[in-house]
């Protein structure tokens, strides 16, 4: 049941971590263990989530072996209190158990610590809807298997085993989640930060033109352009679906789901941001790929209702496929080359295998 999660995730904010030298902290007289039989397997299940949390997802979900093997500790307490266990786990999936979130749907709480890490591991793996209660499905999976042989007559060494069986049969159908969605070697794609100047640099904007208010479709957790805007006095707001609390004019919020309104923004940026997925979606193939490509056209025409008469929507790299489809009465296309320097060759051989100028921004503006 364990994989590997986020380091801002409710299980390691519950169950604290050991102190730096080393030292467990039952030995040290801070945070002992429980003796709660269900609250041990919760402070299990976290110290093994963090030992492999630095994973890539080739490692996890290719690779395999031995980073997934359940230690002995974990094992020892599955079997030595597996009476009691299994009956919680039962009575936890009949949506009858008492307690905090992980003690009443541990489902969910395994769900909700994988999804973080997923989406830092590759951007392009959305778990949202369908997709959240297919991997919630899975876990729930994961724990009937786990109660069934704990709660059956198997002697431990024959319950051991079996518990190897579901740990490693779990990880192959969450390698199947994986490949659904990235292709048969799941391989990471993490997001980057860049500076606020290169940020406007390959968008071909200046920012004492810049027409306002200004909304970062995908402002990254940081911020930086959004911040580096309003100290220079320019009214600006940034979505991110990672963004924290506290960063004056950010807003958590889902590029998908967001309320762009009409006829509101001034200017509109995206760098790398929503017409990179767009175009990850367009390019690629099966029917989830092709509800998120729509799901971002869609996305992608609220963006431009939301302009004022004059308004730009500034983002890179540049979707020709869709551009070339805007009606000339309402809108105006220009595009903007990327400078030499900051085209790679891994952008040099994408537009020679799609056949896409991939090395470009684009600036649509709304007539006005």
């Amino acid at each position: 049941m364990a994989f590997p999660c986020s380091r801002h995730s409710p299980v390691s904010k519950r169950w604290p971590r050991p102190r730096s030298n080393g030292v467990p902290a039952a030995k040290i007289g801070r945070v002992p263990p429980s003796n709660d039989p269900v609250v041990r397997l919760g402070e299990l299940l976290a110290a093994r989530l963090r030992r492999t949390s630095r994973l890539t997802l080739y490692e996890a979900f290719v690779v395999g072996g031995g980073h997934f093997e359940p230690d002995a500790e974990l094992l020892d307490h599955l079997i030595q209190q597996r009476g009691e266990l299994s009956s919680w786990m039962w009575v936890a999936l009949g949506g009858e158990a008492h307690g905090g979130p992980w003690e009443r749907s541990p489902e969910v709480a395994l769900r909700d610590l994988l999804a973080p890490w997923l989406r830092e591991r590759n951007q392009f793996l959305r778990v949202d809807g369908e997709a959240a209660r297919r991997l919630g499905a899975l876990y729930r999976r994961a724990i009937e298997e786990t109660a069934r042989v704990l709660s059956s007559p198997a002697g431990d060494a024959r319950a051991r085993e079996e518990l190897r069986g579901v740990w490693e049969a779990h990880r192959g159908r969450l390698a199947g989640f994986a490949r659904e969605r990235l292709g048969g070697e799941p391989r990471d794609a993490v997001c980057a930060t860049y500076p606020p100047s290169l940020q406007l640099e390959v968008l071909g904007l200046d920012p004492e033109e810049l027409l306002g208010p200004v909304l970062d479709v995908g402002c990254s957790p940081g911020a930086a352009l959004v911040l580096h805007l309003r100290g220079s006095g320019v009214e600006a707001l940034g979505i991110d679906r990672d963004a924290p609390e506290g960063i004056d004019g950010v807003v958590a919020a889902d590029w998908l789901e967001f309320g762009y309104g009409e006829g509101v923004w001034g200017t509109v940026v995206s760098h790398l941001g929503l017409s990179l997925h767009f175009l990850r979606y367009h390019l690629a193939s099966g029917p989830a790929a092709e509800a998120l490509a729509l799901a971002h056209a869609e996305a992608y025409a609220r963006v431009l209702r939301s302009l004022r008469p004059g308004g730009c929507f500034a983002y890179a790299p540049s979707l020709p496929f869709i551009e070339e489809l805007l009606p000339a009465s309402s809108y105006r296309c220009e595009r903007v080359d990327l400078p030499s320097e900051l085209e790679p060759s891994a952008l040099i051989a994408a537009r020679e295998e799609t056949g896409l100028d991939l090395a470009r921004a684009s600036r649509v503006f709304r007539a006005a």
